[in-house]
């Protein structure tokens, strides 16, 4: 069939700067900015054909924005201050910006967890000047929004994407961030949440596809450092292997509040998390998710969810609502989602749900450079313990330096030893 032979992908619209058009925001801003999106947009990006042996091509190099080093301290600042007055950040943390930047968005092809070839994106920035500096892969935590992502770098309609830029290519450091499977220019329907097939291989994918860059090509020096934070980190080891099994050393690797178990943690979410709609986001992602991939988590959607979520779920998890809209559209339990037949068959080992998730665990990961791991003692969304238990058992085949943390929540870890891993990966 024609179909399995080509596939033809649809780009997202990107305005001028290059952020997301067309996208939702939050509140009253988002009918307005729908308007002045469809003023601004020139044309519609062509359209890409990926074929099933074309993972790694690089379909586009698109100009984003160029920073100074002023400007990016202050893209840098304002998303601080932004964050910090919506109460997600809770102190500053200088970034350490030397020079400015490049930044382009980055489209390429990869494939889904069927082997379907896809359409995938993400951001590099190049910082300035003209040596060759070392690489920094950057995996980008939990996002359930389609522009919520690294190659949107509009702090109003993006949290994971400007520290890191502002910590890495500000200080000399060409830096690469994955959107993954549904986010940016993805063309897959929804993120294929935790699943380590389809997270090592977009971004390897993105990492093959920016050799064929001739602007990446003139100032990589070869030498590739890997980093992952919560979500991120789970990335990290599982790019990881995928890159050395293809022949990609990695210098080193640096990890934060990471989920390494991913049986373990939903678990935990589904047994003792009680009236917390924030920290039920996890779970509720993880049973869509994958029953998207594997198709046989959980069959008619009344048998799994009670009323009115058997009818809302799949909408709430559309890639079009942001966090806090999943948030309020969530109740605060797992108890409280699922049917009481079904919430009990998941709490089953045996059950697909769990089975799937104990496949997509990277603690067996080896990896032929160091791994350093700085996760919060009193973490609030991945428990300490487990991270002490998968610590060790990755211990077995690594070089880990495992460091405790303290005196702020797992968000906050992120943002507070961002910079330290950075200054890791400059001792080598």
């Amino acid at each position: 069939m024609i179909g399995s032979l080509l596939w033809l992908t649809a780009c997202v619209d990107r305005l001028p700067d290059g952020s997301l058009a067309n996208q939702p925001l939050p509140g009253a801003e988002s009918e307005q900015r729908a308007q002045n999106d469809d003023d601004q947009v020139g044309s519609r990006c062509s359209t890409p054909l990926c074929g099933p042996n074309d993972r790694g091509k690089l379909l586009s190099t698109k100009s984003y924005h160029h920073y100074s080093k002023q400007s990016l301290q202050k893209h840098y600042d304002d998303w601080v201050d932004l964050y910090a007055s919506l109460g997600y950040i809770e102190d500053t943390v200088d970034p350490g910006v030397v020079n400015g930047a490049d930044t382009f968005v980055v489209d390429y092809c990869t494939v889904d967890f069927d082997g379907s070839p896809i359409v995938g994106s993400g951001l590099m920035g190049i910082p300035s000047g003209f040596n060759r500096v070392p690489t920094v892969m950057y995996s980008h935590g939990t996002a359930v929004t389609r522009f919520d992502t690294p190659s949107n770098q509009d702090i109003n309609q993006t949290f994971d994407g400007p520290t890191g830029l502002a910590v890495f290519a500000g200080h000399g450091f060409i830096y690469l961030a994955p959107d993954l499977t549904g986010f940016g220019d993805s063309t897959t329907p929804r993120h294929r949440y935790f699943n380590a097939d389809t997270e090592a291989k977009s971004t390897l994918d993105m990492y093959t596809a920016v050799q064929y860059s001739l602007l990446y090509w003139l100032r990589a020096n070869g030498k590739l450092f890997n980093y992952g934070y919560s979500q991120g980190g789970h990335t990290a080891l599982a790019f990881g292997e995928e890159a050395e099994a293809s022949g990609v050393t990695i210098t080193a690797t640096s990890i934060g509040g990471a989920v390494v178990n991913v049986d373990d943690w939903y678990n935990d979410f589904l047994l003792h998390v009680v009236d917390n709609s924030y920290l039920n986001v996890y779970p509720s992602y993880l049973l869509v998710a994958y029953d998207d991939v594997y198709g046989d988590v959980y069959g008619n959607l009344s048998d799994t969810f009670q009323s009115p979520f058997n009818s809302t779920i799949l909408g709430i998890f559309d890639m079009n609502h942001t966090y806090d809209a999943v948030i309020a559209a969530l109740p605060g339990s797992q108890a409280e989602l699922l049917t009481p037949t079904f919430y009990a068959s998941v709490q089953d080992e045996n059950s697909p749900m769990r089975t799937h998730l104990r496949e997509n665990s990277v603690e067996d990961t080896c990896l032929s450079g160091p791994i350093q791991w700085y996760h919060m003692i009193d973490d609030d969304e991945v428990p300490y313990d487990e991270a002490v238990t998968e610590s060790g058992i990755l211990s077995g085949c690594n070089d880990v330096d495992f460091i405790p943390w303290s005196d702020t929540n797992h968000l906050n870890t992120w943002h507070q030893t961002m910079p330290l891993a950075r200054d890791y990966f400059t001792s080598f």
